[in-house]
């Protein structure tokens, strides 16, 4: 083993507690040889196909809209027309499983326990691999068949999961390496079951029941067996616990002697996930949606959790519904690898929205039924979410940050976001970025300054660090280095904690404070961000002030939206020209002021709008010699052309 790897084992042992290292030993040692899990009695195939899936609903009434929608994403899957993170590709049949679909390559047919995902090369995704084996697109098919009940779209679906079941036969291939992918085929397996259980198709024959519902049963247990727990226990462990919640309600007889109450287990991991106000603290956008889909999903198929949860879908959804447009203009905080629950809501440019109102549908008191599905999110419950009139102005200082939203004195519509969440969620922090005191800006409806995404996750390293450190996002550095220090792709070693000064807004502007101690061991120093808007001047002005240091070299960087073009007009002055507005800016208190676009060697300037992907933007740079308590300020004054 070389020292890189060995370094890394003994920090992720450092993040875990001794009963943890017991656990896991314990998985390595006494993991359980499902192959030999026995095939299913009839009498049980029969039941569940005969006495139960009738009972899990009728067939969906949909509007034409939606009907033509089903039909095309169907006829779509048929033809193997599938989008991996904004890329679409057509696949050969029959598929080949544990390929790569983007490079064709070979991923190992193995042991999972034998194979290290993390050290597949570069040809080779294994996030590509995974999500074709949740088998979103399964559900395209699913949801045509039930608008149609034409039996081609139900004869592909039995075919792809023949197929699976023999290519990836338990324990072979990466669908089985981690329990969390193992749990979202199940939960998308038993969401396309239910879609047909109004009526099944003739292929849905006994024969296939049995090796079916065997599968089902095998996957449960590999989950239940191996499910995240102590400081693995992120989102992960949201999907696990909903997978095996929804296979017990959505197969009550191949599950009967089930003795466990996930609906316990999954409110409590729901309330340790999320703050009272609703935000996830996993401090990654994309994750918040996701995690909220899960609950959603989960309170569709059991009425105890909802009862439970009611309150933390609400106020999730209501963050959401105030949050999503500014995530949507100027890029999500922390990671995103673009995932979905069951793909009943597709992952469009409508994902958030559709999860926002299927949060407030299943949890207001004012959500009324529908006679028809309309809209995505009413595959999961048939009623139609109330009305939500947002504020301009949202506190969720400790949870995430500060909302703010107005208008300059000429006109000019401004959309702020300051960033003062904690690192992330539990000791990895695993999916947070090291983007304390960021912000992002839209001007007009157009972005500004952006947050520049994820880049990847297990390919490229270089990237990986690149896109969740300090430098990426628009904020301030000491040395360049991260305001925690990273020990792996899904681990920082401290997490820094940030404190909010000052958090004044009002339609007039706003004056916003907060300082984060990333720095404070290594370099004794303290960065406080004060950010103070006048709406009437349309004048952002931005103090950083570094406090108590010996000395360093602080750099500022603010990312650009590729709707924006800088114009260096002096050493010190910036010009950002959007569609109907102009910004300048000044810096006032740097040794240099830079624009820099796509420099790979640094690496800055570039932003991911899809895992896998970057592309060049434009950064403005500052660079200063700080000693004591020095103050960087610069302005930001907006004039509006419309």
């Amino acid at each position: 083993m070389d020292r890189k790897k060995l370094s890394w084992y003994l920090d992720r042992l450092s993040k875990m507690s001794l009963k943890e290292t017991f656990w896991r030993l314990d998985l390595l040692v006494n993991q359980p040889d499902l192959s030999k899990t026995r095939e299913i009695p009839l009498s049980v195939a029969s039941e569940e196909m005969r006495k139960n899936a009738p009972e899990l609903g009728a067939k969906p009434k949909v509007s034409s809209k939606i009907r033509e929608e089903a039909v095309s994403r169907g006829e779509a899957a048929l033809r193997h027309e599938i989008e991996f993170f904004g890329e679409k590709i057509t696949l050969p049949t029959p598929f080949f499983w544990l390929r790569d679909p983007l490079t064709g390559k070979q991923s190992p047919r193995k042991d999972f326990l034998e194979i290290n995902y993390r050290e597949l090369g570069d040809e080779i995704s294994v996030m590509r691999v995974w999500f074709l084996n949740r088998h979103y697109h399964l559900a395209d098919l699913a949801k045509a068949y039930a608008v149609t009940e034409d039996e081609k779209y139900a004869e592909e679906i039995i075919s792809q999961l023949n197929s699976f079941m023999k290519e990836c036969a338990y324990p072979f291939g990466l669908p089985w390496t981690t329990a969390m992918e193992v749990a979202m085929r199940l939960l998308v397996w038993c969401h396309v079951y239910r879609l047909m259980a109004f009526k099944l198709p003739k292929c849905f024959t006994e024969a296939f029941a049995l090796s079916f519902l065997t599968a089902v049963k095998r996957h449960y247990e590999h989950v239940k067996f191996n499910r995240s727990r102590f400081s693995s226990a992120n989102n992960h462990a949201l999907a696990e616990l909903t997978a095996l919640l929804t296979a017990q309600k959505t197969f009550p007889t191949l599950f009967a002697n089930e003795k466990e109450n996930w609906e316990e287990e999954l409110t409590k991991e729901a309330e340790a996930q999320f703050s009272k106000r609703g935000v996830n603290l996993e401090a990654a956008y994309s994750y918040h949606a996701f995690s909220l889909e899960l609950l959603c999903a989960a309170a569709c198929v059991s009425s105890e959790f909802l009862a439970k949860a009611k309150e933390t879908l609400n106020a999730a959804g209501l963050f959401m519904a105030r949050a999503n447009r500014m995530m949507k203009l100027c890029g999500e905080y922390g990671d995103s690898d673009e995932a979905a629950a069951t793909g009943l809501i597709a992952r469009d440019d409508a994902y958030y929205e559709n999860v926002t109102k299927l949060a407030l549908a299943l949890s207001s008191d004012s959500a009324s039924e529908s006679e028809e599905i309309e809209e995505d999110y009413q595959w999961y419950v048939m009623k139609s979410a109330p009305a939500v009139t947002t504020e301009d102005r949202v506190h969720y200082s400790k949870d995430v940050g500060m909302f703010w939203k107005g208008k300059t004195g000429d006109g000019a519509e401004v959309e702020f976001f300051f960033l003062t969440d904690p690192l992330g969620y539990g000791s990895l922090a695993a999916h947070g970025h090291a983007d304390a005191l960021s912000f992002t800006m839209s001007v007009n409806g157009v972005p500004v300054f952006i947050d520049p995404g994820t880049g990847n996750y297990h390919l490229d390293r270089k990237w990986r660090e690149y896109f969740r450190s300090t430098a990426a996002h628009n904020t301030m550095t000491a040395e360049n280095e991260s305001q925690s220090k990273s020990l792996g792709p899904f681990m920082w070693k401290n997490k820094y904690r940030v404190e909010i000064e000052c958090d004044s807004m009002t339609e007039n502007g706003f004056d916003l404070s907060a300082r984060h101690y990333g720095y404070k061991r290594r370099f004794g120093l303290t960065h406080r961000r004060t950010l103070v808007f006048a709406a009437e001047e349309g004048k952002l002005t931005l103090k950083d002030e570094t406090l108590g240091c010996d000395g360093v070299t602080a750099r500022q960087y603010f990312h650009l939206s590729k709707q924006c073009e800088a114009i260096q007009k002096n050493a010190k002055e910036i010009l950002i020209k959007g569609p109907s507005f102009e910004i300048s800016v000044e810096f006032f208190d740097v040794r240099s002021v830079r624009l820099i676009v796509g420099d790979e060697n640094m690496p800055l300037g570039f932003c991911s709008a899809h895992l896998g992907k970057r592309e060049p933007c434009g950064v403005i740079a500052t660079e200063t010699n700080c000693i004591g308590q020095d103050a960087l300020i610069s302005s930001f004054k907006i004039k509006n052309l419309k």
